[in-house]
């Protein structure tokens, strides 16, 4: 009896992964990584990490990122900075959050961008077309 309702729940579509591309980054340097999904599956998300992760006053990577996009329907590219102080060297590593295609396709891709001087905040907003029908 419990054969047929078990192997009928293993079917259906791939939870989501993440995958991740790392490369060193060092004080006074940047770093540029793409994290790419594999096989039939898009980019629905990503990010960054740096590691050591700064803790004032003096140890591990002080750092900020100049960019974080999806880079193409399967990857992810992210590109960070460190500050010259503290010495410090470590690793930018990019992530991808990665969707079977049966979960879902990618219809559209919006970007945009805005210059900002430190310490400035400012919202952005995507307003995305209704749904063709």
């Amino acid at each position: 009896g419990l054969g047929p309702a078990l192997a009928e729940a293993k079917k259906g579509p791939k939870p989501a992964t993440t995958r991740s591309a790392s490369v060193p980054l060092a004080a006074g340097g940047a770093a540029t990584a793409t994290a790419a999904c594999v096989g039939k599956a898009h980019a629905a998300g990503g990010g960054f990490a740096v590691s050591p992760n700064f803790v004032p006053p003096t140890t591990g990577l002080r750092s900020w990122t100049t960019t974080s996009f999806a880079s193409q329907n399967k990857s992810w590219t992210a590109t960070g900075s460190a500050f010259s102080n503290p010495a410090a060297s470590g690793s930018f590593t990019t992530f991808a959050r990665c969707e079977s295609n049966t979960l879902g396709k990618i219809a559209l891709r919006a970007s945009s961008s805005a210059t900002l001087s430190p310490g400035e905040f400012q919202s952005l907003t995507f307003n995305c077309p209704p749904a063709p029908t």
